[in-house]
C-alpha cells in the first residue's frame, strides 16, 4: 500500500530458515504430559460414567456429584449461618467451665464478681432493713390498737361520764361501728378482710350535740395525738387552688404526737407516728362538699360551684384516691343538710358511717342533758333545794348525788 501511494518503502530482508522453523516441537517430556492429560480425563469419564450408573440405581437424594467433590474451597457452597450457630453451640456445650474461663480476663472477672458479690449483699441488707421496719411498724400498729381499745373499755361511752347527755343510742352506733374496729387486732382484721371505718357522717338539726360528740370522741379514738378540727368556710379561699392547697395541708400534715409518747429513739418516734391515728373533724361539711354541679350543668352553681367542685374532687382523691395517706386516718363530718352533700362521698369506703344526732325525745334523755349541766352546780354545792318532789328529776339528782 506504501508502494502504490509513491512512498518510498525499504525491501524487507529475506526471510531465514529459522523461521521457516514450527513454532510448536513436541519434545519427548511434552509427549509424556501429552499422553498422561489424555489418560486422566479417559479415567474422569470412567468414573463419572460409574457414577451415573450409581445414582441411576440407589437414587438421587444425599448424593453430591463427582465434579462437586474436586471443586476448590472457594468454590464449594458455603455453610448456612444456621449450621454454623449450632455447630457453635454444640461445641460451647461441650466445653466445661475451665474452658469457659480462657474467654474471661481474670482482673475483669474478679472485678465482675466483686461488684456481684457487693449487689447481693446490699440487696440482702436492704431486704433484712425493709422487714425490720415492717415488723416494728405492725408492733407500733397493734400497740395503737390496744392504746385505743383502753381508751373505750369500761364506761367510757356513757353520757354522763363524756358529758353528753341524751345520746346514748348514738354513743352506742359508734362505739359498735367505729371503735371496736379500730381496737380490735390487726391480724385479726386481717384474717376476716375488714378495714377500720375511713369515715364518719354525724348529721342533725343545729344545737343537737354534733359538735360536742366529735370532739369527745375524737379524744377516745385518737389518744396518741391532737385531733384536727377545721371548719368548711375556712378552707375555702378566693384564689384558684388554694382551697385545694389548704385541704391537702389537712390531710398530709397530721399533728406531732404527744409528749408522753415521744422518745429518744428518732426511728421509734417516725414508726409510732406512721402507727397513729389522724382523726380528722371537718365542722360545717356541707360548705365544702355539696353536689357537684359546676356552671352550666343540671345543677348549676355559678363559678363559686366549679371551685366547690375542685375541693369535692380533692376530698375525694385524699380519702379515696390512687396513692394513700401516709398516716391512718379518720374522717369525721359534721352537716346539718345530708341531703346536700355529694353522693360521691357517701358511698362505701368513704362517709360509709351516717348516724343521726336527734333532739332529745324522751324524759330520760331530757334528765340526762339537766344532770350534765347541772353536775357542777351540785358539786360546788350551789343547788339547795327543800322539800323536793322523790319521784321528780331533781330528787333522782339529789339522790345521785348523795
Amino acid at each position: 500500500m506504501a508502494s502504490r501511494a509513491g512512498l518510498p518503502v525499504d525491501q524487507p530482508p529475506p526471510p531465514t530458515k529459522s523461521e521457516f522453523k514450527p513454532k510448536y516441537q513436541a519434545s519427548a517430556n511434552n509427549k509424556v504430559e501429552h499422553n498422561s492429560n489424555i489418560q486422566e480425563r479417559k479415567n474422569d469419564a470412567e468414573s463419572r460414567k460409574s457414577w451415573e450408573e450409581f445414582r441411576q440405581k440407589n437414587g438421587s437424594e444425599n448424593l453430591r456429584s463427582a465434579i462437586s467433590d474436586r471443586l476448590p474451597a472457594s468454590m464449594k457452597k458455603e455453610t448456612s449461618v444456621s449450621e454454623k450457630a449450632s455447630s457453635f453451640t454444640e461445641q460451647m456445650n461441650d466445653l466445661d467451665s475451665e474452658k469457659l474461663d480462657v474467654f474471661t480476663f481474670p482482673d475483669e472477672k474478679k472485678d465482675l464478681q466483686e461488684t456481684l458479690d457487693k449487689d447481693a449483699e446490699m440487696e440482702k441488707k436492704s431486704e433484712n432493713r425493709n422487714a425490720e421496719y415492717d415488723r416494728q411498724l405492725n408492733k407500733a400498729i397493734t400497740e395503737t390498737s390496744e392504746l385505743i381499745a383502753r381508751a373505750g373499755a369500761g364506761s367510757a361511752f356513757e353520757g354522763d361520764e363524756l358529758g353528753i347527755g341524751g345520746l346514748d343510742e348514738v354513743l352506742s352506733q359508734v362505739k359498735r361501728r367505729i371503735w371496736v374496729p379500730l381496737a380490735a387486732p390487726p391480724s385479726l382484721l386481717k384474717e376476716l378482710g375488714i378495714n377500720p371505718v375511713r369515715g364518719l357522717l354525724l348529721y342533725g338539726k343545729p344545737g343537737c350535740g354534733k359538735t360536742l360528740l366529735a370532739r369527745t370522741l375524737g379524744n377516745i379514738l385518737s389518744p396518741a395525738r391532737p385531733i384536727t378540727v377545721v371548719s368548711g368556710p375556712e378552707l375555702m379561699d378566693k384564689f384558684v387552688g388554694s382551697s385545694e392547697a389548704n385541704l391537702r395541708r389537712v390531710f398530709d400534715s397530721p399533728p406531732d404526737l404527744y409528749p408522753q409518747f415521744v422518745t429518744n429513739n428518732d426511728r421509734m418516734n417516725q414508726i409510732a407516728f406512721r402507727a397513729a391515728l389522724h382523726v380528722i373533724v371537718l365542722d360545717e361539711f356541707d360548705a365544702m362538699a355539696r353536689a357537684r354541679g359546676g356552671s352550666g350543668g343540671s345543677g348549676d352553681q355559678g363559678d363559686a360551684g366549679v371551685a366547690r367542685d375542685s375541693v369535692v374532687n380533692q376530698l375525694l382523691a385524699k380519702m379515696d384516691g390512687v396513692d394513700g395517706l401516709g398516716v391512718p386516718t379518720l374522717v369525721v363530718g359534721l352537716t346539718n343538710k345530708r341531703t346536700l352533700i355529694e353522693p360521691a362521698l357517701l358511698r362505701p369506703g368513704r362517709f360509709e358511717v351516717q348516724i343521726e344526732v336527734p333532739p332529745p325525745k324522751t324524759v330520760e334523755q331530757r334528765e340526762s342533758i339537766f344532770n350534765v349541766h347541772m353536775k357542777n352546780m351540785f358539786e360546788a354545792g350551789r343547788v339547795l333545794v327543800k322539800d323536793v318532789p322523790k319521784d321528780s328529776a331533781a330528787g333522782r339528782r339529789l339522790r345521785v348525788s348523795s
